[in-house]
């Protein structure tokens, strides 16, 4: 995102004064790199067919990143301060998963199915300190940001399977 502006409300010197505050760069990014889960699957035959629900254990490695960059701006024009910070954050995650299928039988050791699964790893939060890089003041902290991040997944899956023996 380019160009996205908030008004800091700041104490100075004894007057409130309103600085506009303009991004240049400001992105977030978060994904799921892996993930797997343990279910169990309760379910319905009616002859070749299994129509079923499944339910589990979810898990999987989350990571998350992102970066602000900007400026602090008098309200007639100028600028006060320049600003920037980022962020980068890794984590294995546990969660749960729910859904539903059908398993059809093609022959006596073959297989084709569809499944659903809604999968829900759950929220992290990163909290990350922007820092002043030219202007009055020209060093230091200009801030502290929080950025949460919800790690949900809908899955659809088709399958061929065979089974071994008879």
């Amino acid at each position: 995102m380019r160009g996205d502006s908030e008004t800091l409300l700041t104490q100075n010197t004894g007057f409130l004064t309103f600085f506009p505050v303009t991004f240049s760069a400001l992105s977030e990014e978060h994904k799921i790199d892996w993930f797997g889960t343990v279910r169990g699957r309760f379910g319905y035959t009616m002859g070749p067919v299994l129509v079923y629900a499944t339910g589990g254990l979810a898990y999987g490695e989350v990571n998350r990143n992102g970066n602000v960059a900007g400026q602090t701006n008098f309200v007639l024009g100028g600028t006060v301060n320049n600003f920037a910070g980022s962020y980068s954050a890794s984590s294995t995650r546990a969660g749960w998963t729910a859904g539903a299928g059908i398993e059809g039988m093609l022959s006596r050791n073959w297989s084709v199915k569809a499944e659903y699964l809604y999968m829900d790893l759950g929220n992290t939060t990163d909290t990350f300190s922007t820092f002043y890089t030219s202007g009055t003041p020209a060093t230091g902290q200009a801030g502290v940001r929080t950025v949460t991040s919800s790690f949900r997944e809908n899955i659809f899956r088709i399958g061929l399977n065979y089974k071994w023996g008879g």
